[in-house]
């Protein structure tokens, strides 16, 4: 083989080495970049998951039992349409009482049992009705059957 042949194959294969070797090394940075990126990634999330967790009290399931402070029914659209769980869900104590809630597709108010809030029309006062309470609505809203009659 004519000497500069075999001097020209060698620059070729020199020239096309140093190229891989390039590639490699970039695509080797990437990939450092991006696994980087992704730890950062997921120590933002468990930071969040952490914050939350320190917000909301622990759930738990024991035995077969669920424990919850409240439970939301959703349509297929995702719009509340019923509850059963404790009032004042937002600021629990131990004075919180059970309440079973049913709203129609409107969002009106229906049916009720338990402890429920309910605004008398003649004076406008907030009534706070015993945990024994059923009280059934139009589709108003406005209370069409309640027991018992007083409080």
């Amino acid at each position: 083989m004519p000497a500069k042949l075999r001097s020209l194959l060698i620059a070729v294969a020199v020239f096309f080495g140093s190229v891989v070797i390039v590639l490699v090394i970039a695509l080797a940075a990437h990939l450092v970049l991006y696994l980087d990126r992704l730890e950062q990634t997921q120590m933002v999330l468990q930071a969040r998951m952490e914050s939350i967790a320190k917000r909301v009290e622990p759930i738990g399931i024991e035995n077969g039992i669920i424990a919850a402070k409240g439970f939301r029914l959703l349509d297929v659209e995702g719009n509340v349409r019923g509850y059963f769980g404790l009032t004042e869900l937002s600021n629990y104590s131990e004075h919180s009482s059970p309440q079973l809630l049913f709203q129609d597709k409107d969002g009106t108010m229906r049916a009720a049992l338990g402890c429920v809030s309910l605004e008398e029309t003649d004076s406008g006062a907030t009534i706070q009705r015993a945990p024994s309470s059923l009280l059934l609505f139009d589709k108003e809203g406005k209370v069409i059957f309640k027991a018992p009659l007083e409080g």
